[in-house]
């Protein structure tokens, strides 16, 4: 199985001309101010964030096929899950996944869970969590 060496959320995922990765602005808190108002349960803010994985191959594995799945959770509630299936090409092999609004009602703490699993039919086992949390703070009329 490849070897996790970078998981991380980020605002924005860039790539060089020589092929390398750069992260905008790694996500911590994602917090959101609102004019005085009731939120929906479950609402999203609409912000474009972006999900990076760098895997390193271990020997054995440029044969072999990997399910890589992506979970943001709020205790045991999945909010979002992203699949992706690849093969090492190379010594390294990066996987970046895209999403397009991030929960902040309620606010609070997510965890953003990777797991890896060998195709086909292995089990996925946790490679990785990432804590994120969410803050909405109101802005009082002046």
């Amino acid at each position: 199985m490849p070897k996790l060496l970078i998981f991380a959320p980020c605002e924005k995922a860039l790539i060089d001309q020589s092929n390398n990765l750069s992260l905008v602005s790694v996500l911590q808190d994602v917090t959101v101010s609102i004019p005085e108002q009731n939120l929906p349960e479950n609402a999203l803010i609409p912000m474009k964030w972006d999900v990076v994985s760098l895997w390193l191959e271990e020997p054995g594995d440029g044969t072999k096929e990997f399910e890589q799945i992506c979970e943001l959770r709020r205790d045991d509630q999945i909010i979002s899950r992203s699949r992706t299936t690849f093969s090492m090409q190379g010594p390294l092999h990066r996987v970046l996944v895209t999403n397009y609004g991030f929960p902040v009602q309620p606010p609070g703490q997510f965890m953003l869970i990777l797991r890896l699993r060998e195709m086909p039919g292995g089990q996925a086992q946790i490679v990785a969590q990432y804590p994120l949390r969410a803050e909405v703070k109101v802005q009082k009329p002046s």
